[in-house]
């Protein structure tokens, strides 16, 4: 667990920021995994770390990309430029 510290007010606008990002993620999921909203909120309170074959066969995630994938993946910033 992360060391907390600060005033009153810094630790209720670090709350706030925390809820926010969770609200984006539930979002996220919501709509990629259509799981039910209950479950994602749970699975997210449980900050438990699950490995990506586990993720992949829950449904959170849609593959796995292995080492050697990325290996053969252009660097960032050395594809092709979008058209626009």
């Amino acid at each position: 667990m992360p060391a907390t510290g600060g005033t009153a007010d810094d630790l209720r606008k670090d709350a706030a920021t925390h809820d926010s990002f969770e609200s984006i993620l539930v979002g996220a999921y919501l709509s990629r995994t259509g799981k039910p909203k209950e479950e994602i909120e749970g699975q997210l309170k449980m900050d438990q770390i699950i490995s990506s074959s586990e993720a992949l066969a829950q449904g959170w995630v849609d593959s796995i990309i292995l080492n050697a994938d990325l290996a053969s993946a252009p660097a960032a910033g050395q594809g092709q430029p979008p058209s626009h």
